[in-house]
């Protein structure tokens, strides 16, 4: 049994101005490897959102800024892979007419 990493700092995701103006929001799916060290690495977007206006970007730097206390198995730390879900929602969505 691997034990699931304990993340020690969260970073949300930024909006591009160019992502907002267009209205884009939901969901990029990511996977990446959490080292022993708990620095994340081989990031990458398993599910994209956007690739236009820079949202799955943005979700790719906030996961490599994220830390962790890593995986174990027993006392030892081992690598791991994990998957990431990060949400854009806008702030003031736009109204049905």
């Amino acid at each position: 049994g691997v034990s699931n990493p304990i993340r020690t700092r969260a970073v949300k995701p930024r909006y591009t101005k160019e992502a907002l103006d267009a209205h884009v929001q939901g969901r990029v799916e990511l996977e990446g490897i959490i080292r022993v060290d708990g620095v994340i690495t081989e990031v990458r977007v398993t599910k994209s959102l956007d690739t236009v206006y820079g949202l799955d970007e943005s979700a790719k730097a906030a996961v490599r800024d994220m830390a962790f206390e890593p995986c174990k198995i027993g006392d030892q730390a081992v690598p791991c892979v994990v998957v990431f879900e990060l949400e854009f929602r806008l702030p003031n969505p736009p109204r049905s007419r």
